[in-house]
């Protein structure tokens, strides 16, 4: 949808801008990680922004300025909207919803086992490495679910299965959304409009250069193995037992698989990155490689470690 989008003058956008989650966790002490402390730095900032006219209102007020100043240099003329794509935005989702009340929200929303086989197929490369994008799949889908309830009167919402479907029907609602013309030659010219960049789907002009029809329920065949079939009925469980399903998906009908593989070894490899995963989530093993891969040679906390 984005490169859709984005074919229309009056869209700019870039694959994913990742400016609002730092921002908007500036004064959160849970689930950051920094080498500057930002425990501490949270605390600081929470302590100054109390001074401010409207408290921390104020300050997430100037973070959004920053924000659409930012944006603002690449958005040329006659672009009348910036497309914002960074799914972790979920994460602050609420601050968003209170803040750019002027801006228009569009969810695309997808079979919960669409987005779990997709993050394999895509970030993992085919192998069972979705421990990596357990944020995603658990607070961003509850973070979305519980605003999109709560500010269902201000969001264009999607179904990813109907709009491969019905494209034409998708792109005047969203013409009407947006206030803007979408003619129909979009689903077609956005074949040759790539967006530049690192970020963003893996799979980005390489397995799909069209709107394809059949990708919206591969993940019945693509989950064939008992690993994933487990690990998708837990996912499914825990959606339900939290009443955070996406709107109009009925998670309790009959799943429909396709038959197992007879790949064995893809079986066990299943099971390993699923303990790896279960590890992970422990330790945060990925967080402190990364720190002390990047962590300077000659620094003193090498020296000492």
């Amino acid at each position: 949808m984005q490169r859709i989008l984005s074919a229309s003058p009056e869209i700019a956008t870039t694959p994913e801008s990742w400016l609002l989650v730092p921002l908007f966790n500036i004064d959160q002490d849970q689930g950051v990680f920094a080498r500057y402390g930002h425990v501490s730095a949270a605390n600081a900032i929470r302590e100054f922004s109390a001074a401010l006219p409207a408290g921390r209102h104020s300050l997430l007020e100037a973070l959004r300025d920053t924000y659409l100043n930012i944006v603002g240099q690449v958005a040329d003329e006659p672009a009348k909207y910036f497309l914002e794509k960074t799914p972790r935005n979920t994460l602050v989702l609420g601050d968003l919803m209170d803040v750019f009340q002027e801006s228009r929200f569009i969810f695309l929303w997808r079979h919960p086992l669409g987005i779990l086989n997709s993050i394999a197929q895509g970030f993992g490369g085919g192998e069972w490495k979705v421990y990596k994008n357990r944020i995603d799949l658990y607070e961003g889908l509850d973070g979305m679910v519980r605003a999109y309830k709560q500010h269902e009167d201000r969001i264009l919402s999607i179904n990813y299965e109907h709009f491969v479907q019905c494209p034409e029907e998708n792109l005047v609602r969203l013409s009407n959304f947006l206030s803007i013309d979408l003619p129909p030659g979009l689903l077609t010219g956005f074949k040759s409009n790539q967006l530049p960049g690192r970020m963003g789907d893996p799979l980005r002009g390489k397995k799909y250069d069209d709107l394809s029809k059949d990708s919206h329920d591969l993940w019945r065949s693509d989950l064939n193995t008992p690993v994933r079939r487990l690990a998708a009925r837990r996912y499914l469980r825990w959606i339900i037992d939290n009443n955070i399903a996406p709107p109009g998906y009925d998670l309790s009908e009959e799943l429909g698989w396709g038959s197992l593989s007879h790949n064995y070894w893809s079986w066990i490899k299943d099971a390993f990155y699923t303990i790896y995963g279960h590890v992970d989530s422990v330790l945060e093993v990925n967080q402190f490689r990364r720190y002390f891969a990047r962590t300077d040679k000659n620094s003193m906390l090498r020296r000492h470690f």
